[in-house]
């Protein structure tokens, strides 16, 4: 006799439901700001869905994700900036 068929987990199922209690969660978030250990997302949707996604900053790749981008960043705009000072001084 065949093994009995697994059901494939929907939303409603397993970690998911986890991560959806950890989301509704309010102590999770702080001024905007998505913090949740349990949640194992890194990239998490906004508390108001359709304005776009965080990151779950309880993870390291989530400050790995917010240095790798925003300091980059910066430095581009301070040396345009220090470049254009010098050069049209």
């Amino acid at each position: 006799m065949p093994p009995p068929k697994r059901r494939n987990p929907g939303p409603g199922d397993g970690p998911e439901r986890d991560h959806q209690a950890e989301w509704r969660n309010s102590d999770n978030w702080y001024f905007g700001i998505y913090n949740s250990p349990r949640d194992t997302r890194v990239w998490v949707a906004k508390r108001i869905p359709w304005t776009g996604w965080t990151l779950n900053f309880a993870h390291r790749a989530a400050w790995i994700w917010t240095f790798g981008v925003v300091v980059p960043a910066f430095v581009v705009a301070f040396v345009v900036t220090a470049v254009s000072i010098a050069v049209f001084k």
